[in-house]
């Protein structure tokens, strides 16, 4: 009987609506959707006119990106050294003791300006700018993504640290994670360098932008 009431207690405790939402605004995703939304509200209360001024910016973006004319080459290096230094910040922030916090910061700071951006591209393009920003972010901004969930779990979620070991344990951990790291990097770059292209002219032929 004992087991029972357990397991019955335990079953309607996932069966409740709010258990689902719970998780979902729990940890970083949380953070991340409570900034996108907030920076959403805010941004149409209060800075709506300042963003209204990225009209011509975000036209002129969609007009460099070009696939006929895009000198993919140049974009290459030029996207190896700016999610470099991201990739540098994340790895500075993930060595000091304030790693979790900075994170969970780094974290919100994407969602507003995330939400930012939604509403200059609602603004200049109307529904039409909601489609073309979700196809300018896949699919190199999804292995972003999971490099920065890999860097967490590496600096703040990795119970198997090797911060305490001897360095001639340590090293291969480290090795091993740099590799993964690096890997991570260069095809989230590339990906954006060679496959979004492709899908956003697609999408703006298809979008008529």
């Amino acid at each position: 009987m004992k087991n029972y009431v357990y397991y019955d207690a335990y079953h309607r405790q996932r069966r409740m609506p709010g258990s689902i939402l719970l998780r979902i605004l729990r940890g970083k995703r949380g953070i991340f959707l409570m900034s996108f939304f907030i920076a959403l509200i805010l941004g149409k209360l209060l800075l709506w006119d300042t963003i209204c001024q990225f009209e011509h910016w975000n036209e002129n973006c969609m007009g460099r990106l070009n696939l006929q004319t895009l000198d993919q080459k140049s974009l290459f290096f030029y996207l190896l050294l700016h999610r470099g230094e991201l990739l540098a910040l994340l790895i500075l922030c993930g060595i000091t003791k304030l790693r979790k916090v900075l994170y969970h910061l780094i974290c919100g700071t994407a969602g507003c300006f995330l939400g930012i951006v939604t509403l200059s591209f609602c603004h200049s393009f109307r529904w039409r700018g909601i489609c073309i920003l979700v196809i300018s972010l896949i699919p190199h901004w999804i292995v972003y993504g999971i490099l920065y969930v890999f860097l967490y779990w590496i600096f703040i979620g990795n119970q198997d640290t090797p911060l305490g070991e001897k360095p001639s344990k340590s090293i291969p951990k480290y090795a091993l994670f740099g590799l993964g790291v690096i890997a991570l990097l260069f095809a989230g770059i590339y990906l954006e360098c060679f496959v979004n292209p492709i899908l956003l002219s697609f999408g703006k032929t298809m979008l008529n932008i």
